[in-house]
């Protein structure tokens, strides 16, 4: 159940996608209400906090931040929770806040149990360096994303990104055929 996904793709900036938006996490919230599990999965939980934070207001951000440091202090190496607290503070703009929490993730040891967590805290870090002109840190995190999974087409595409903000025109030119080759390949297979 990846209810990040419905939760975070919709973007209510848009006209006519607010109501899209607001129906997504009502029935991702009733989704979760739905499934009933005793005690509650670590992921339930975390699902829950991300259905909390779709809405973007600021107090519902906050409180699924505080659910997820109550989280993270029972677990403090959580790849799941650190993520999660990462978006929250990327909602609320406390992106060095963000930052610090996928630095964290960063320096772990690769888990293939939670390859999709670290594949997304790598390329959020990614993002995060690159609006920061820190490209040289946002290529070792696109290329770790690499080496785990070579056909990330979002890791492509962040490489692209630096090159082209490198001014290294061919080389962004071949990493963005890689994103488009992978990104066509997923969605067509």
């Amino acid at each position: 159940m990846t209810v990040w996904v419905v939760c975070f793709s919709s973007q209510a900036g848009e006209e006519g996608t607010a109501d899209i938006n607001t129906d997504t996490v009502r029935a991702a919230e009733k989704l979760l209400r739905e499934v009933k599990v005793q005690p509650k999965a670590l992921k339930h939980h975390i699902l829950e906090c991300y259905a909390l934070m779709a809405s973007k207001s600021k107090e519902s951000v906050e409180e699924a931040l505080n659910r997820l440091v109550e989280l993270a202090n029972t677990d403090r190496d959580s790849v799941p929770v650190l993520l999660a607290m990462a978006h929250g503070f990327t909602l609320l703009k406390q992106t060095p806040k963000a930052r610090n929490q996928l630095k964290r993730v960063a320096k772990m040891p690769y888990n293939s149990a939670e390859g999709d967590e670290f594949e997304r805290s790598w390329l959020l870090l990614a993002d995060i360096h690159i609006q920061g002109g820190k490209f040289d840190l946002a290529q070792e995190m696109c290329k770790k994303c690499l080496k785990y999974n070579k056909s990330c087409a979002k890791a492509w595409e962040g490489m692209g990104q630096i090159m082209e903000r490198e001014q290294s025109y061919r080389d962004a030119a071949e990493h963005y055929e890689m994103a488009w080759k992978y990104e066509h390949q997923v969605r067509h297979v």
